[in-house]
């Protein structure tokens, strides 16, 4: 639900930059900004203002048209900057941002805080500090200008051990994630490699009252090398290579986190690492199990049904029982406000419920979010709610009753049909637009809509799935 002094995101100003470059230039933007005619026009007539830095002017409203869905929060502030558009297209969601900015809380709470004090170390190495006061904005060189008050070189002692919550952000990027997170904790460091963002990142943190963060211009890797001791260590490694293509290994990401893992486990209470939806996060668990039992938690984040992110939390084996999970690695499957949390020891050895007779016209039928999807954890979906799958790899499921509460989405089946033509023809009779679904089925669907000849779209739902016993079925469906 809306806030009361939350703003529509028509309603939300332009950036403060925006505004006043183009009202000294007294250029007027054409509507509608989400489209982006405006931009282009504006683009287009970049020869007309020389002293106008148009690439950044276009990074300025472009970024604040993603924020409006994408960081709402942020695109309400006017005094926010934004990166180029790469940096845009990966920085998390404010919804996934605050997911992490609540995980990150608790694991800091968790640690030992007597452990942490015992394992103190002096560390007399020193590294460059960008301090996050405010900054001035230059559009002669792109890029925040630092004045002589505001943003200073000076010697930054990472040997200081806090009492408080410590949060060491090693791959700070346009830093939402450490925006959302640095709220919770004492002190709250933001390391980033390329200088522009880390002074986009000292303008962004003092717009949005973060005085208390720290934004250090370095390499990460090497940062952590000098670290004494953090509550929390949060990395989001690099997931594309030289060509700028996306990668999903966890050995293909820079910084190479299987090559930090004893150092990080050594230097944090907890490390919390986001990773590509698309990992084989089974894979990445045992990968980084190596040194022994260290994953201790899989968070699997979608939103709105899509699944956007993983992220792994790794304590270090010796810690004490008391904070080690009973059942074993712990996985949370979240889609918006729905978590389903569970243990591996909880699954192993489940088999699925699987239903004895295909369904028929009156039952229920359910599709598990993308999320339980991806944990593949399809025999625990049929031990804690009534209901039996439709085959063994067709991850569609079936009741008699509605079952409240079912995280995933639930239709009720109003007819089923063999590929028989005639009874398919019969059971589709008068139905000529449908959101179609295939599962465990020979065609696609763009090939089954051919073949149809259905249109897309409209109130009738029609899953396309192989059963139990091998027969390829349709079902008529309306959501509920």
């Amino acid at each position: 639900m809306r806030r009361k002094d939350e703003k529509r995101p028509s309603e939300q100003p332009l950036p403060r930059y925006v505004r006043d470059v183009l009202s000294r230039h007294d250029i007027s933007l054409p509507p509608p900004f989400g489209e982006g005619l405006g931009v282009r026009l504006l683009s287009l007539q970049a020869p007309r203002y020389p002293d106008i830095d148009m690439p950044f002017l276009i990074d300025q409203i472009t970024g604040w048209q993603t924020a409006r869905t994408k960081l709402p929060s942020w695109a309400a502030n006017e005094d926010i900057l934004y990166p180029p558009h790469l940096s845009m297209e990966q920085c998390s969601s404010e919804q996934t941002a605050k997911y992490k900015a609540r995980l990150a809380v608790r694991l800091a709470d968790s640690v030992n805080s007597a452990d942490s004090v015992n394992s103190a170390k002096s560390v007399d190495t020193v590294s460059p500090h960008l301090s996050s006061s405010p900054s001035t904005f230059s559009p002669a060189d792109n890029r925040l200008s630092p004045d002589d008050s505001s943003m200073s070189i000076q010697p930054h002692s990472l040997a200081r051990r806090d009492s408080g919550r410590f949060l060491c952000d090693l791959t700070g990027g346009f830093g939402v994630d450490f925006s959302f997170m640095a709220r919770g904790f004492e002190r709250a460091v933001y390391v980033e490699r390329q200088e522009a963002l880390c002074k986009t990142a000292c303008h962004n943190f003092h717009a949005l009252g973060l005085e208390h963060v720290e934004v250090v211009h370095a390499d990460g890797t090497e940062y952590l090398h000098q670290l004494a001791h953090a509550s929390v260590i949060f990395l989001d490694p690099a997931r594309r290579n030289e060509q700028g293509g996306r990668t999903v290994l966890i050995s293909d990401c820079t910084p190479d986190v299987l090559a930090l893992e004893e150092e990080l486990l050594e230097k944090a209470g907890a490390v919390v690492i986001k990773l590509s939806p698309m990992l084989d996060w089974h894979r990445a668990v045992d990968e980084l199990n190596r040194m022994g039992e260290v994953v201790r938690e899989v968070h699997i984040i979608s939103v709105r049904n899509e699944c956007k992110e993983l992220l792994l939390v790794l304590r270090k084996g010796n810690e004490p029982a008391a904070n080690a999970p009973a059942d074993g690695l712990r996985v949370f499957c979240v889609n918006d406000d729905s978590i389903v949390p569970y243990g591996l020891g909880e699954v192993s050895g489940l088999s699925q419920h699987i239903l004895p007779a295909a369904p028929a016209a009156g039952q229920y039928l359910y599709e598990p979010n993308a999320s339980l999807m991806k944990a593949g954890c399809f025999a625990l979906l049929t031990v804690r709610y009534p209901l039996s799958a439709l085959g063994q790899n067709t991850h569609l499921f079936v009741s008699d009753e509605d079952i409240a509460g079912f995280p995933g989405r639930k239709f009720v089946i109003t007819a089923v049909s063999s590929f028989n033509k005639k009874e398919l023809r019969r059971t589709l009779s008068g139905i000529d637009r449908a959101n179609l679904s295939v599962r465990n089925f020979p065609m696609s669907v763009a090939d089954l809509r051919r073949r149809m000849k259905m249109k897309e779209g409209g109130e009738t739902y029609l899953f396309a799935a192989t059963d139990a016993h091998g027969s390829h079925l349709l079902f008529v469906c309306r959501k509920t």
